[in-house]
């Protein structure tokens, strides 16, 4: 009788067991629709003011006998036009705008999304990225979506808590057949698949996971479309920010690809588009110097 009644307590806890795994899925889903949800909204944020210690600052008029100056000692004497100040009343002094936003730390609405994204990213980040990817497409508009993807692609790319899921995608795709060069029975690993598929609602950030994919016919069709679409001050911001990635140790495997432009030609195609959308990029004309100076020593030594 003892046995059994011992069985079943452990047939018991066993199922408690089920059944905590199975509430720590839902509760990591419902967390990943609210991270997708905050970062999916235009609204900017803004970190309550507080002082280097941490108190509550309150904006309200300076007392006109104590006259305009804040405590800051290096501010101009007319830097309260207004007549208005952050005051701590703990800490005794006041600084005026211009002071208070050179000393403050708040978070802007990239770097918040950014943090939040990390974090979730801490307890299992490809199933963050599994739900994302299936997320992404049911969004409300195309902004939204592309919001979200834009972030996820910045954490995916440069975050330490996706240091892991980047090192699996990575030797996934190099061991997986390509888009564009698939044979018979041959199929791209679907988790990789949704993720592009899913990035192609921000065709930059798109372009920048082919390339480190290393699928470069996909990123030579991607800046082929990007090169007939119109052109606005978020798609040059964005292009930026992609070729100064570009240049990060995490594309250091493609960089030295590019130098085998031979085997490569969609690469080099990529990249040549790349350098007609941003001409200006003195980074990306000296990477394309030193793949033209490959190929002439490549043909001098066939001489």
């Amino acid at each position: 009788e003892d046995n059994r009644s011992e069985s079943s307590r452990s047939g018991s806890g066993l199922g408690g067991g089920s059944s905590n795994k199975s509430d720590a899925r839902d509760l990591f889903e419902l967390a990943s629709s609210e991270v997708l949800r905050i970062i999916a909204s235009p609204n900017s944020y803004k970190a309550s003011p507080t002082c280097k210690k941490g108190h509550a600052l309150v904006y309200q008029p300076v007392e006109q006998d104590r006259g305009t100056v804040c405590s800051n000692q290096g501010c101009r004497r007319d830097c309260m036009p207004d007549g208005h100040a952050y005051h701590c009343h703990t800490c005794k002094y006041r600084l005026c705008t211009s002071c208070w936003e050179a000393s403050s730390t708040t978070i802007d609405t990239d770097r918040r999304n950014y943090l939040i994204v990390s974090k979730i990213c801490e307890g299992d980040a490809e199933r963050f990225y599994t739900i994302a990817a299936a997320a992404i497409p049911k969004q409300d508009s195309n902004d939204s979506a592309q919001r979200i993807v834009r972030v996820l692609h910045r954490v995916l790319l440069k975050s330490r808590e996706t240091r892991k899921f980047r090192r699996k995608l990575r030797e996934v795709s190099l061991s997986s057949p390509k888009p564009g060069q698939l044979q018979a029975g041959e199929k791209v690993p679907a988790l990789l698949l949704d993720l592009l598929s899913a990035w192609l609602f921000c065709p930059i950030s798109a372009l920048g996971l082919s390339l480190w994919l290393h699928w470069f016919d996909v990123s030579a069709e991607i800046t082929d479309r990007l090169l007939r679409s119109e052109k606005t001050p978020t798609t040059h911001e964005l292009l930026s920010e992609l070729v100064e990635l570009l240049e990060s140790p995490i594309f250091m495997q493609m960089r030295h690809q590019l130098l085998d432009a031979q085997r490569h030609p969609e690469l080099l195609r990529a990249m040549l588009q790349l350098s007609t959308l941003m001409p200006q990029e003195t980074k990306l004309r000296a990477r394309l110097e030193l793949v033209q100076c490959s190929l002439m020593l490549e043909r001098a030594g066939k001489w």
